[in-house]
């Protein structure tokens, strides 16, 4: 794999100063532009050397840890091992010290205790460690032997879909391309939120597995609790519903942001300024995130969760915008956005203190000059908002933003 391949999967940056004059004004020059790279990004290792006509080059090479680690391992084991020229066994083990020492080739820096790390780190579990040797679990696009001993599976399995292969599915079943299993989960929220990013959400196959297994098909638990199989006939398939498999409940949430007027003058605001705000809650019922961010895009609800392995992996919740006004009165401005989330009958939304960062924001026109403007109702009273042309007092803000939740059954 070249170097732009490597860098539409984000990994590896290199930068070659050629035929650097050996003067001392050359070198000045040239360890000037190290430094400023240096402090603009430290996690880059450099190397000098010359080559056979005293040329000097400059390799810059990045450390991986973390979740670009992940995702690189993921390329690796999964899919590309030729990206650093690594070998495979027939359980698809690969040697650590051999990533290692092959990652330099293309200027990355990847330590043994980094990978361990990921390995002991990682939420979702995606690679096995055994001594010096390192595999992924499962989503190989190429054939690995199972290493695992076909297992009894619970009754009742589930499999998450993209909408738009739900016809082909329902036609043909589950089928395996050579070398890749199919994930099977032990709850329905596992296979929900796999395939649920899409607009109009995942669809979602309930697998009687314990028929499967009475039938001869055999079944592989991995050590990150998912199930696989190599087919799924669709006489064993059923799509199955949210409300189906849990009672749900209305969580209706209504957000209010106040602008106190300074200025008598009426107030002209843009009407097709929209934005709505994100909420911080203390957990979600479907990723079961510590800490999430929901927040709306293009009609969907979004979950951001905030873990270790991806500071920003995004879900789609069952929910919809309900409402959005705008009122004006003599001595202030109101903006109130409503939305409603379902969630499960036994399940509580706990809405972070700190939740709103900036409100509902506000676009309105200055009544002295008629330039246009944005504000937000922040974290603390007392601030003025002025006019950013005039420096005309326009708002004064005495009230933060306020958050309701009311539950509704279904």
């Amino acid at each position: 794999m070249g170097l732009q391949s490597l860098k539409e999967y984000g990994f590896g940056i290199k930068i070659r100063f050629q035929r650097i004059s050996q003067s001392h004004n050359g070198w000045i020059s040239f360890f000037r532009v190290i430094a400023y790279i240096a402090n603009c990004q430290n996690v880059f290792i450099f190397v000098l050397y010359f080559n056979e006509e005293h040329s000097c080059y400059c390799n810059i090479m990045k450390t991986l840890t973390g979740y670009e680690l992940s995702q690189f391992l993921s390329l690796i084991l999964r899919h590309k091992p030729e990206t650093i020229n690594i070998a495979l066994d027939a359980y698809g083990y690969a040697k650590i010290d051999e990533i290692t020492q092959n990652a330099k080739n293309i200027d990355l820096v990847i330590t043994e205790d980094a990978i361990r790390n990921v390995v002991l780190y990682s939420d979702k579990k995606r690679f096995k460690v055994t001594g010096n040797s390192i595999k992924a679990i499962q989503g190989h696009s190429f054939e690995v032997n199972i290493d695992e001993q076909s297992q009894k599976p619970p009754d009742i399995l589930y499999h998450g879909i993209r909408f738009k292969l739900k016809e082909t599915v329902t036609q043909q079943g589950l089928l395996g391309t050579t070398g890749k299993l199919i994930p099977l989960y032990p709850n329905y929220y596992s296979a929900f939120i796999v395939e649920n990013t899409n607009k109009k959400g995942p669809v979602v196959f309930e697998i009687n597995a314990g028929e499967m297994y009475n039938d001869g098909y055999e079944f592989y638990l991995t050590d990150n609790n998912v199930w696989q199989t190599k087919t799924v006939p669709v006489k064993y398939m059923v799509i199955k519903s949210l409300n189906e498999i849990d009672r749900l409940k209305k969580i209706i949430i209504t957000i209010s942001s106040f602008f106190t007027k300074i200025t008598n003058a009426d107030i002209v605001l843009d009407p097709g300024f929209n934005r709505d705000p994100s909420i911080y809650v203390e957990n979600c019922y479907l990723c079961n995130s510590k800490r999430a961010l929901y927040w709306f895009y293009d009609g969907r609800l979004i979950c951001n969760e905030l873990t270790y392995e991806r500071p920003a992996k995004s879900h789609r919740l069952l929910g919809r915008k309900t409402g959005f006004e705008q009122i004006q009165n003599e001595k202030e401005i109101i903006l109130r956005s409503a939305f409603e989330i379902e969630i499960r009958e036994d399940a509580e939304l706990q809405i972070s203190k700190n939740s709103l960062s900036h409100g509902i924001g506000i676009r309105f026109h200055c009544p002295h000059c008629n330039e246009l403007n944005m504000a937000a109702n922040g974290k603390k009273t007392g601030e003025e908002i002025n006019c950013i042309v005039c420096n005309t007092p326009i708002f004064k803000i005495d009230k933060l933003t306020e958050i309701h939740q009311v539950a509704v059954p279904l």
